[in-house]
């Protein structure tokens, strides 16, 4: 047999073999989701990609399961906003892609759509109160300032309760003169107290209005009130953490479910006036 004859029957045998063999998950078959309904709302909605179990989602920076990733990944309740630019209507997704952030650069990364539930907050107008609203937008403008304890500066680094004050100081109302949680507390009224550690119910949650501070224990399930957020709506809230990292996506200035990692909501308070 000549040698261009069993070169031929070589690479004719490797096609076979490759035509058998299982593809790789890029290749087969991610699974693929269909996103319709969230673009549909247009863009006066926020689209939001958050971790719904214990198991922490993989940020990579391509659309491939062998893709570098960012080194952190995202915690039970972790929030990522969506970048809707990167979607397109009537066309069924594996990859679904957020916004990352380092220091206050912004980049998209992918999560597998299988990996988080989707989620929307309207955008337009958080509340009708002006200062509200423009507290939290104020506070979306800085996602990815990182976690400083202490700290006081919307663009190099802030704690928790800073920045509460800082986003409500620059929408018009100065909450407290000394920002820390206890004064913060003061400064409202009680929606509602619960001690034990326990998963909001549907009253309590129905109760919620986007401008309301939570406030959750220093050792998630004992300890002082010392870490405080923002509610912007639909059970997502904006704040500074340091409690599972000091940066993007878990710490600094980020989104979370109100109930993420093991924090849930011992206290929720209105401010006085709203």
């Amino acid at each position: 047999m000549g040698k261009r004859k069993k070169m031929t029957i070589f690479l004719l045998a490797v096609l076979c073999i490759l035509a058998i063999t299982p593809m790789t998950a890029d290749a087969a078959k991610l699974k693929k989701v269909n996103v319709d309904k969230y673009l549909k709302k247009g863009r006066n909605y926020t689209i939001l990609a958050y971790n719904p179990t214990n198991k922490w989602v993989k940020v990579r920076k391509k659309k491939s399961v062998h893709s570098s990733r960012w080194s952190l990944m995202l915690n039970y309740g972790g929030t990522l906003t969506v970048d809707r630019s990167k979607l397109k209507k009537g066309v069924k997704t594996s990859w679904i892609p957020v916004f990352m952030y380092e220091g206050r650069k912004r980049t998209t990364g992918y999560i597998q759509a299988t990996q988080v539930k989707l989620a929307v907050v309207y955008n337009k107008k958080y509340s009708g109160n002006r200062i509200i609203d423009t507290a939290i937008k104020t506070g979306f403008r800085y996602l990815g300032t990182p976690f400083v304890m202490p700290g006081a500066s919307l663009d190099h680094g802030i704690d928790c309760a800073q920045f509460v004050a800082a986003v409500y100081r620059a929408a018009g109302r100065n909450l407290v003169s000394w920002a820390h949680t206890d004064n913060l507390q003061a400064a409202c009224y009680e929606i509602f107290y619960q001690r034990a550690q326990r998963t909001l119910s549907k009253s309590q949650m129905n109760r919620l209005k986007p401008g309301d501070l939570l406030f959750y224990l220093k050792n998630d399930t004992s300890g002082p009130i010392d870490h405080v957020g923002i509610y912007i709506g639909n059970g997502f809230m904006i704040n500074s953490s340091g409690h599972y990292g000091m940066v993007y996506p878990n710490g600094g200035v980020c989104l979370k479910r109100v109930q993420y990692g093991n924090r849930k909501i011992v206290r929720a308070m209105r401010i006085r006036g709203f």
